[in-house]
């Protein structure tokens, strides 16, 4: 059984639901922007949802975990879009990476997640990563960016331009002007 088919179409399933609700219960005439019982809504959203937590499992396995603020949906461009974002990503093996961004456009065929404003990102090895955008490949598990790129652990900051990473192995590659900065203190252990 094709379970990327079915997980697509339990989603389509949900979001149609929600649309369906939704058109229910829209007044009979469409007011593409304008203040309804307390709510705004923009005439090409299709679904629109304050405060969100949507988790997506794989083969019994939990893939990802989100959190947001703000969620809309775009049925015809296959688009999500999600604002004061925290997701959680969990590997096949090893500990799990947070990443937390102002925006993020989620695009269903591509199967992809951009992130941007105000990113970062942390793992288990307790380094933190900054940077003002990044796009995520959720079938490869690989991400990357063009923007300048800030790791920092305890005393340790590396600056570069551009990363590259692999969620599977949690590595990261800094791509060009790469520059690290140590402030001494302490022995380390």
């Amino acid at each position: 059984m094709d379970f990327k088919f079915v997980r697509g179409l339990f989603f389509v399933f949900l979001v149609g639901g929600v649309s369906l609700f939704i058109f229910f219960m829209r007044p009979s005439e469409d007011r593409p922007v304008l203040e309804q019982g307390g709510a705004w809504r923009k005439a090409e959203e299709d679904v629109h949802l304050d405060g969100i937590h949507f988790r997506e499992w794989k083969k019994g396995e939990l893939q990802w975990d989100l959190n947001a603020r703000v969620a809309k949906y775009y049925h015809n461009e296959e688009k999500a879009f999600f604002q004061d974002v925290s997701l959680v990503f969990y590997p096949p093996e090893g500990a799990p990476m947070n990443l937390h961004a102002d925006r993020v456009f989620y695009e269903m065929a591509k199967r992809e997640l951009k992130a941007e404003g105000n990113v970062w990102g942390e793992g288990d090895q307790g380094f933190r990563f900054y940077t003002g955008s990044i796009l995520y490949d959720l079938e490869a598990k690989e991400a990357e960016t063009e923007d300048q790129v800030v790791l920092k652990k305890d005393r340790l900051t590396i600056k570069g331009i551009g990363m590259k990473g692999s969620l599977t192995d949690q590595t990261f590659v800094l791509l060009s002007s790469v520059r690290t900065v140590f402030v001494p203190g302490e022995a380390l252990p």
